[in-house]
Formats: structure tokens, C-alpha cells, sequence
């Protein structure tokens, strides 16, 4: 069988240096006119490197600029991805619907198999074989009744609905960081997108560092709904039906941003999410600039 494929060198597509190859990142800078590339599945795309500016309040205790950096600040990437959460929820209040109607029919079926079992006991002619059927009814109504309750509460689904519906736009950050443990991702990304940080952009220049980006745009696309749904109450993330009706669909182009991490001992703070992550979960290039 004849094989085709072609290794070709990375090459800047706009002054033709070859791109130095950084082991598992998807993007590279160009140690001859400094720009950005990012590969996908359609080759290298211009990438432009934004970086989210020192929070407000940072800002002012520290008399930053409006639009500054953070000096010292270690920049990790995040894809943010817009999302619509109406047909989320949508989505949901179906399924809702969908199981009020078949609690309603396990209800009619227990209630219809306790009558005909107490018609068996006071009949004449008792027939242990319509006996044996009942008890198969019983046993079935009881499974179909097990699955259901596996749902969480009407009351949590309802507060779940109420917190969606007053917002029709919602941003998933998933991180496009290097990691061998699957758990950092889960977990930084689950906070970043409760947290919904506002943030103001400082855009690329040629002096920057490259973006150490090691996860594509399609990736982060197929990673949305995993992480949206880290973010929801334990008691919903255990209900299989629930689970399996969440859908969401974007709304705007995923845009790669850095956001400022503080290293303080052996952790990472995020200075727009407040929290804290173990430098373990992340895999960083430390000796590079990171300003």
C-alpha cells in the first residue's frame, strides 16, 4: 500500500523561518518577526495573543495601569468559549416533562397491580401461574422506579432552571494548559466558569513570550459540555438522564486568552477567580519569561 504522507518542516508563513517546535504545544512564535501561529486541523492560523489585564482591584492596590500587565504574574491559557443556555434549558424542562408523565404511569401501573393481586387472594378460582405475572409486574414497576429516583429533586432541578434562565450567554473556560493529570483540567476549568470573570484584554506585541497553548480549538469545542457539567451540584451530576440531556450550543468564536497566575509557594492563584490550584496540576515551562 502506497503511503502518501509528507513531513513538512513548520515553517512562519509570513517570513518563511522554520518554527522552533515546543513538544506538545499547538502554538509556536517565530524567532524571526515574532509572530504567532497556531495549528489546527487546517495547518497554521495567525494567532494573536490577548492577555486578560490585572483585575481592578489588583490594579489599584498595586497602582497598576488600567490595561497592565502583571509583573511577575505567570500567564496560563484558557480557550473561552461563548455559549447559548437556552436550549440547555429547554433541554432540561422536557426531559422534566418527560419524567413527571412516566412517574404518573408507574403510579397507574403499582396502583392497577395491587388491586388485581387483592382481586387473586379473595377469588375462587386462584391461579398461581396470574399470581407469578404479578409478581414479575411488581418487580419491573419497582426497577422502573429505582431509575427514576435516581433524578435529582424537582426543587434543585427548578433552581437549576431559575439560574440559567436569567442569563442567556454563559463562558466555559477550558484550560489549554499541559497537564498529564485529566483531574487539573476539570477542576480549573469547573472554577473559571463558576467564577465567570470580567476581564479587560492587553493585546500581543512582538516582545511577548510564546503562549504555551498545548490543547487545539476542536478539542476545547468537545471538552464544553464536560466542563459545564463539573460545574453543576453533585446530586445533578449523578443523575444519568439529566446528564445525558445536556447539550449546549455556542454562540461566538472561541478565543485563546492568558489569565495572570501568582505562584505562591507551592500554588498557583488566580488573581480573577480567587482560588487557589496545587503547580503540580500544571505543567509549565518555568524558566520562561513570564512577562
Amino acid at each position: 500500500m502506497k503511503n502518501d504522507a509528507k513531513i513538512l518542516p513548520l515553517r512562519c508563513k509570513n517570513c518563511g523561518a522554520e518554527l522552533p517546535v515546543m513538544g506538545q504545544y499547538v502554538t509556536f512564535q517565530c524567532p524571526s518577526c515574532r509572530r504567532h501561529w497556531l495549528l489546527g486541523e487546517d495547518g497554521l492560523q495567525p494567532l494573536e495573543i490577548s492577555r486578560a489585564a490585572a483585575p481592578g482591584d489588583y490594579a489599584h492596590r498595586h497602582n497598576l495601569p488600567e490595561d497592565a500587565s502583571v509583573e511577575g504574574a505567570i500567564y496560563i491559557p484558557f480557550w473561552i468559549i461563548p455559549v447559548d443556555t437556552r436550549p440547555f434549558v429547554e433541554g432540561i424542562r422536557r426531559l422534566m416533562d418527560e419524567i413527571a408523565k412516566s412517574t404518573e404511569k408507574l403510579i397507574k401501573r403499582s396502583a392497577d397491580v395491587k388491586r388485581d393481586e387483592k382481586e387473586d387472594l379473595f377469588s375462587i378460582n386462584f391461579d398461581y401461574r396470574r399470581r407469578e405475572e404479578r409478581v414479575f409486574s411488581t418487580s419491573t414497576i419497582l426497577a422502573d422506579s429505582a431509575a427514576e429516583s435516581d433524578l435529582p429533586q424537582t426543587s434543585e432541578v427548578n433552581f437549576l432552571l431559575k439560574k440559567f434562565s436569567d442569563t442567556t450567554r454563559l463562558n466555559i473556560f477550558v484550560p489549554a494548559f499541559l497537564s498529564v493529570n485529566p483531574y487539573a483540567y476539570i477542576k480549573v476549568g469547573r472554577l473559571m466558569t463558576v467564577h465567570q470573570p470580567e476581564f479587560r484584554l492587553v493585546h500581543s506585541n512582538d516582545s511577548m513570550s510564546p503562549i504555551l497553548c498545548a490543547l487545539t480549538k476542536s478539542v476545547a469545542m468537545d471538552l464544553t459540555d464536560f466542563i459545564f457539567i463539573a460545574t453543576l451540584p453533585e446530586r445533578i451530576q449523578r443523575a444519568g438522564k439529566l446528564v445525558e440531556a445536556i447539550h449546549l450550543e455556542t454562540s461566538g468564536e472561541a478565543v485563546l486568552i492568558e489569565f495572570p497566575f501568582t505562584l505562591e509557594g507551592h500554588y498557583l492563584t488566580s488573581l480573577h477567580g480567587g482560588f487557589s490550584v496545587s503547580r503540580k496540576l500544571v505543567s509549565l515551562d518555568w524558566q520562561r519569561e513570564t512577562v
